[in-house]
């Protein structure tokens, strides 16, 4: 996914490999390859901030921290209960 990789990017080295979201990156002017590495290719790009980055990815993945407070918690029905209360 495009903003998980955008992600990475914002929080340090992505080390440029080719893949197709790297590609498409490339290719739409917001990244660029440098010594082997993927870098913001605008400041203004690189304002947008790692919080926004992250609300987003919620948005997509509603239940993604929930599941991930389930895989840490031991307590079986954790996670199922904490979606029917949302």
């Amino acid at each position: 996914m495009l903003l998980k990789l955008v992600r990475q990017i914002l929080q340090g080295v992505v080390v440029a490999d080719g893949s197709t979201e790297q590609i498409e990156l490339l290719l739409s002017g917001l990244v660029i390859e440098l010594d082997g590495q993927l870098q913001i290719k605008n400041r203004i790009y690189a304002e947008v901030s790692l919080a926004w980055v992250e609300k987003q990815l919620i948005k997509l993945h509603p239940y993604s921290q929930a599941l991930q407070e389930w895989v840490t918690n031991t307590q079986p029905g954790a996670f199922i209960a904490s979606i029917c209360l949302k």
